[in-house]
């Protein structure tokens, strides 16, 4: 294949009626550079959509496809637009394949901070999808929404994190969890405890120390909470169960709450199994 003719921001749009046969068979190679100037190069067919591009760029990215704009001089591309729609005449050459310099931005568009929170959660657990391919970009947003003042964001981010709480069992992701246990919201703190709790199965001693704290101090948790430590009970290490944890849940077969008491019950009938095998 012969060498690349790039096109820029001037000169005369091609249009469909343009394009020749055997060119239209061929690629466009799409040099993507971000804010940063770090650049990725896609090549699409000639033929493709703004969301065939989009799509291929965040796989590439391993990146929501719904937080990438892609823009051309000052224009935003749009879905619906045909990539070869961007080109110029001039970047047309017989032989050659046509270049497209595109500028990428990770942005929200407005997603997460909209006025409907129903948007908001949606676009926050959009981005937890991404969080266990470890993308430290999404990792800090996720803990920085933990500290939301919205509720229902807090909770969102910390449920997004529990996808990836084993491989992303960082100080940082960790002790955002713990943070939340304070959490004035129990839907918040049981969160963070089930989060929590994949950490400790996953092997971090700090997890696993905090969830044994939270079993020792059950009775002064509200119900939810007492339900979230005792299924995360089960994703600690054996050697972690010791005689305090045995004492514990032995308690919570007296407790006020009867689904306390039966979900504590079938917690310690679990441990003894797993015990004895």
């Amino acid at each position: 294949m012969g060498m690349a003719m790039s096109a820029s921001a001037t000169g005369t749009p091609v249009v469909a009626k343009d394009w020749d046969p055997d060119l239209a068979a061929g690629n466009i190679r799409v040099e993507l550079v971000g804010i940063a100037g770090n650049q990725e190069d896609v090549e699409v067919a000639f033929g493709a959509y703004v969301r065939d591009l989009r799509m291929a760029f965040a796989r590439r990215k391993k990146l929501p496809v719904n937080f990438i704009m892609l823009v051309v001089g000052k224009d935003v591309l749009h879905d619906d637009d045909r990539v070869a729609n961007h080109l110029h005449r001039d970047a047309l050459h017989d032989g050659e394949t046509p270049v497209l310099n595109v500028t990428w931005v990770f942005s929200d568009q407005g997603v997460l901070i909209h006025e409907s929170l129903a948007v908001r959660r949606a676009a926050i657990a959009e981005l937890a999808e991404y969080a266990r391919e470890g993308n430290g970009l999404i990792v800090r947003m996720l803990i920085q929404f933990s500290r939301d003042e919205i509720e229902i964001c807090r909770q969102a981010a910390v449920q997004g994190l529990t996808q990836a709480a084993r491989e992303l069992s960082s100080d940082e992701v960790i002790d955002a969890f713990c943070a939340c246990l304070g959490d004035e919201n129990e839907l918040v703190n049981s969160a963070a405890v089930a989060a929590l709790a994949e950490a400790a199965a996953g092997g971090n001693h700090q997890a696993i120390q905090t969830i044994v704290d939270c079993v020792l101090c059950l009775g002064d948790q509200p119900d939810g909470v007492r339900f979230a430590v005792l299924r995360a009970c089960l994703r600690l290490p054996d050697e972690a169960c010791d005689e305090r944890v045995v004492h514990a849940l032995e308690a919570c077969l007296q407790d006020r709450c009867i689904p306390v008491r039966d979900l504590a019950a079938q917690v310690a009938a679990q441990l003894v199994r797993r015990n004895n095998r």
